[in-house]
């Protein structure tokens, strides 16, 4: 049987089993919410069981955004996950505990399809042991920044960390039935670079999202352009060359008409010590609440991205979904991130080759602002970021899942 539109929910993957093996608290609350939901969408007659760390569990089942159908059984588990701060060398006799218990769970439950809503190294290896005794799972593991490591190499101080570089955790023995979900198809493209021989294992699906339409503070042009930085200063994000700009804008005496909010605090880990003078940096040392965030976030009129083009190479920006969320039209050095997503969605604002280049457009836009392009960016920010929502990317996850041509379990 090929399945029609009309009915491609349709399937026999009746049992789902969704583990978050370090995720603690608030921490990617949202992306979990949003990847459950686009799960109950795709699958809203199956039996999904959600194992977490206790708090994270509690602000995932209890998050305004997760709509549970009524034909869903969906159910919440909390698990012990490993301590943060070990070495992955002693990681990794926490992840193989873990492990054990969750393949107990599914062979207990009879569930043959996993997904791993994140991974590391050490999990990785753990994960992969078990499966050579288990052949009928089916594994699908969402690697998120842990991915950048690829590209670099372990200290030669401590070699034994050799073992547990994500290069050579997932490089290496891959059954059809272990897949890795990337959150976008910019970074199946730039993994396929460095690890050619993984391509048959990956699986790509945007980053789902919920959104907010009363989250909205549209700009009228009766006070100063506001260009902000979304969330905490850091090098990797460049967030100093976001404070050269406001410096450098400041110094010309016809952009009084402009304002600089860093909407999130100085990250101490980081030494980023900028001059503040031109940016108003409301949370400077404290971590910014949920709140608040939405608060300074609506007063922005453009979100600015002073990214590297490696910096978020094989990860998605969750600072870039907020500009989403708030509908703030985006000025960005360009990245393969960024075009991934003007591309996807039109013009949603500035791509710049350099910085020379980002000073002359804030310039002109606090000078003489657009306001008819503006609503146009808005409005397709408003009309694209539909694609991002879980009933959207629901068939999409679907047909990870499940084998259209030969109407099985798809063991991949």
């Amino acid at each position: 049987m090929i399945l029609g539109k009309k009915d491609w929910r349709m399937s026999l993957v009746h049992k789902i089993l969704i583990i978050e093996p370090q995720c603690w608290g608030i921490e990617h609350v949202e992306v979990n919410t949003a990847l459950l939901s686009t799960f109950l969408e795709a699958f809203p007659e199956a039996e999904i069981d959600f194992r977490a760390e206790q708090t994270h569990l509690s602000l995932v089942s209890t998050n305004n955004h997760l709509k549970i159908p009524t034909s869903s059984h969906l159910k919440f588990y909390s698990i012990i996950i490993p301590p943060r701060g070990h070495g992955e060398t002693r990681r990794f006799l926490y992840e193989i505990k873990l492990t054990y218990q969750i393949f107990k769970i599914i062979k207990q439950n009879n569930f043959l399809n996993v997904l791993y809503a994140s991974i590391t190294g050490a999990g990785l290896w753990s994960l992969k042991a078990f499966l050579l005794f288990n052949p009928r799972v089916s594994i699908v593991a969402i690697p998120h920044i842990i991915l950048n490591s690829i590209v670099t190499t372990p200290p030669i101080t401590r070699p034994w960390n050799f073992f547990f570089w994500f290069r050579w955790c997932i490089g290496t023995w891959n059954p059809k039935r272990l897949n890795y979900l990337l959150l976008g198809e910019f970074i199946k493209k730039e993994v396929i670079k460095i690890l050619p021989k993984l391509k048959n294992n990956l699986k790509t699906i945007d980053i789902p999202y919920h959104f907010d339409e009363s989250k909205e503070q549209p700009f009228f042009g009766n006070r100063p352009v506001r260009f902000g930085s979304l969330g905490a200063s850091r090098l990797q994000k460049r967030t100093d060359l976001f404070f050269q700009l406001a410096n450098i804008v400041h110094t010309d005496p016809h952009n009084s008409q402009v304002e600089f909010i860093l909407v999130g605090n100085l990250d101490n880990n980081e030494p980023v010590e900028p001059n503040t003078t031109n940016v108003r940096v409301p949370f400077p040392r404290e971590i910014i609440g949920r709140t608040d965030f939405e608060f300074w976030a609506l007063k922005v009129d453009y979100t600015i991205f002073c990214y590297d083009a490696s910096a978020y190479r094989f990860a998605s920006s969750g600072s870039f979904f907020d500009s989403l969320f708030f509908l703030k039209p985006i000025i960005s050095l360009k990245t393969p991130f960024i075009e991934y997503y003007f591309n996807l969605l039109g013009d949603i604002g500035y791509l710049c080759d350099d910085m020379n280049e980002m000073i002359d457009i804030v310039t002109r836009i606090s000078t003489n602002f657009p306001s008819e392009r503006y609503k146009s960016q808005v409005e397709n920010m408003r009309k694209g970021r539909i694609k991002f929502t879980p009933p959207v990317l629901a068939m999409r996850l679907h047909k990870i899942f499940y084998d259209e041509t030969n109407s099985k379990i798809e063991f991949l």
